[in-house]
C-alpha cells in the first residue's frame, strides 16, 4: 500500500514496542492514555534501580528518579565517563551522544512520571500517546544496552605518576 506523493506507508502496532510497554496496552485500549504513559516510565524507573543493584551500587539505587538518572548516567564533562552508560563513551562523540541520551532519559521522568505523579493529567490523544509511547519504548531499548562502566575519574586523576 502507498501514500500519497507514492511515498511508502509504515503500520506499527503495540506489539512492535519494547516488552516493557505491554503493561500500557490495556490502559490505552481503555483510553487512560496518561496513567499508561506514567507505568512505563515508572518501569523505566525501576529497571534504572535494578541496572544500579545488579552492579551493587546500593546507595544510587535507593535515590529518587531525577537524582537516580543523573547518579547513573551523567558525567560532569565530556572528559569524564559516566557510572553507567548507553555506548562505549570511549570518543568525544559518544560521550556527547551519552550526554544526550541521559538529557532524553532525564525527560522522561520531567514529562511522564513527575507531572502525572502530582494529579496533572495531560490529556493525550491517541496518536498522541502512541507517538509517546513509541519514545518510552525506545528508552526501554537504551536500558537493555545500558552497562556499567564503574565508579568515573578524570583523565587527570586516573593517570599514574612515576616516583
Amino acid at each position: 500500500m502507498r501514500a500519497p506523493d507514492d511515498k511508502p506507508m509504515l503500520f506499527i502496532s503495540v506489539w512492535d514496542l519494547h516488552p516493557e510497554t505491554e503493561m500500557a496496552h490495556d490502559l490505552i485500549r481503555i483510553g487512560h492514555y496518561s496513567l499508561a504513559l506514567r507505568e512505563v516510565a515508572d518501569r523505566f524507573i525501576e529497571r534504572c534501580r535494578d541496572l544500579a543493584r545488579d552492579a551493587n551500587e546500593l546507595r544510587i539505587a535507593r535515590q529518587p528518579g531525577e537524582q537516580l538518572i543523573r547518579s547513573m548516567f551523567a558525567a560532569p564533562d565530556l572528559e569524564t565517563k559516566p557510572l553507567f552508560a548507553f555506548n562505549e563513551c570511549g570518543t568525544r562523540n559518544e560521550r556527547t551522544e551519552q550526554r544526550g541520551l541521559w538529557n532524553l532519559a532525564q525527560g522522561l521522568i520531567d514529562a511522564f512520571r513527575n507531572p502525572r505523579s502530582h494529579g496533572h493529567d495531560a490529556g493525550f490523544s491517541p496518536a498522541e500517546a502512541f507517538v509517546w509511547l513509541g519514545f518510552l519504548s525506545a528508552m526501554h531499548d537504551l536500558i537493555d544496552t545500558a552497562r556499567y562502566l564503574g565508579p568515573s575519574e578524570s583523565p587527570v586523576q586516573s593517570a599514574s605518576v612515576d616516583a
